[in-house]
């Protein structure tokens, strides 16, 4: 697994696959760059290997899972896995935009997977020099490829880099998705084929997703605002300012009050450990929480572009907050399941909508369902694990 385990959803689902397959996780440069861990499984570290060759020689995997393939030392894995007939996978960590999105947000503002620390020039020389034993013999070209992609990266970003660098050491055999609408950026980026594509679903809201199967009547208790790192992140990626950020929270929470609602607003782990967000405004923050009973308790549920929002659109009445243009803001607003507002201003007209609302028509939300998440039946789990066990279909393909 090369896979973040410093976040507790990102790890849960292979945590309950643990029984039917070993897990491995290889990810940090070094042990000094882990912020935690919320896995006892196996955990190495990139420094301890001098090339592609020595990691699978040590771990002896029987296939590999990448949350992406953009970094040297991953490509460089990936190509030497392939070269050994060792299925390799990328598998979706989180809501993923359209193309057009990501271009749009600019090179700057480009997101990418990273480790908590910023890695200094040395550790990108490095990262050729591992590259250059583990593969340069072998592929030359592709190898250079892989380094002129990173170095563009840098000019023009993640997203245009990739798409300018279109090489086979950099694909993996498949690629496990939320759906089959969010395996678009695939097809856009590496001309993934559709029999590469296992839609799953979100394997993280399982426990959420049967929760809310078995739902009692809607909440009164709070409106439950899905947060996301908007003004604070360690990807650069922010679409408002801190200011603007207390001033949403500060009046939505009293307006909210005066309607008789208290504001529970749930985190994004980029924000817990914020020390400028409001308080004395009635506003009750929650991080690691059983997040399914949040939504099953609320009268309503806010949020923005993030993953989190689409189980609260599925089983609640939702305002989205759009910021930038993103598929899901978009699917939203076309399927009339959520009251998009642009900004980060509402009025009291849309505030008293999403109160007042009561049923939504079945049809609009199975679509969004389908289309952001494949299903809602809390086997997500079930179906990953089949899809990394089955090997059979590899071989066939």
């Amino acid at each position: 697994m090369c896979w973040g385990y410093h976040r507790r959803g990102w790890v849960a689902p292979f945590e309950q696959l643990d029984r039917e397959l070993d897990f491995h996780y290889l990810f940090h440069l070094s042990k000094d760059e882990e912020e935690c861990s919320h896995t006892h499984r196996p955990r190495y570290y990139w420094n301890d290997f001098r090339s592609a060759q020595e990691v699978l020689d040590e771990i002896e995997p029987d296939r590999l899972v990448f949350m992406s393939l953009s970094g040297l030392r991953p490509i460089a894995l990936n190509m030497v896995a392939r070269r050994r007939d060792i299925p390799t996978f990328i598998f979706q960590h989180g809501y993923f935009r359209s193309l057009e999105n990501y271009l749009s947000l600019g090179a700057s503002r480009s997101k990418v997977v990273a480790p908590a620390k910023v890695s200094t020039g040395s550790s990108a020389a490095e990262a050729v020099r591992f590259l250059l034993r583990s593969t340069f013999l072998q592929e030359p070209v592709e190898s250079l490829q892989a380094i002129a992609m990173l170095i563009e990266a840098r000019r023009a970003g993640h997203y245009r880099s990739q798409l300018r660098f279109r090489f086979n050491g950099r694909m993996p055999d498949r690629y496990i998705t939320y759906s089959e609408a969010t395996s678009e950026i695939h097809r856009q980026l590496d001309g993934a084929r559709d029999s590469s594509i296992i839609p799953v679903g979100i394997p993280e809201f399982d426990p959420i997703f049967r929760r809310l199967a078995c739902s009692k009547p809607r909440g009164d208790k709070h409106v439950l605002l899905i947060d996301s790192p908007t003004a604070e992140n360690r990807y650069g990626m922010m679409t408002t300012s801190m200011e603007s950020k207390i001033r949403f929270l500060t009046d939505i929470s009293l307006r909210l009050r005066e309607r008789g609602y208290p504001l529970v607003v749930k985190l994004h782990p980029e924000t817990y450990e914020a020390s400028w967000l409001p308080d004395g405004a009635g506003i009750q923050y929650v991080r690691d929480t059983d997040i399914g009973s949040l939504i099953q308790d609320a009268r309503a549920c806010m949020g923005f572009d993030s993953t989190l929002v689409i189980p609260a659109v599925i089983a609640r009445p939702t305002m989205l907050f759009e910021l930038s243009e993103s598929t899901l803001m978009s699917g939203a607003r076309e399927l009339g399941v959520a009251i998009v507002v642009r900004g980060l201003e509402c009025s009291d007209g849309e505030l008293d909508a999403l109160l007042d609302c009561e049923d939504r028509p079945p049809e609009p939300v199975r679509e969004f369902t389908m289309r952001f998440a494949h299903s809602a039946d809390g086997y997500a789990t079930r179906r990953l694990g089949c899809a990394l066990s089955d090997l059979q279909s590899l071989d066939q393909a």
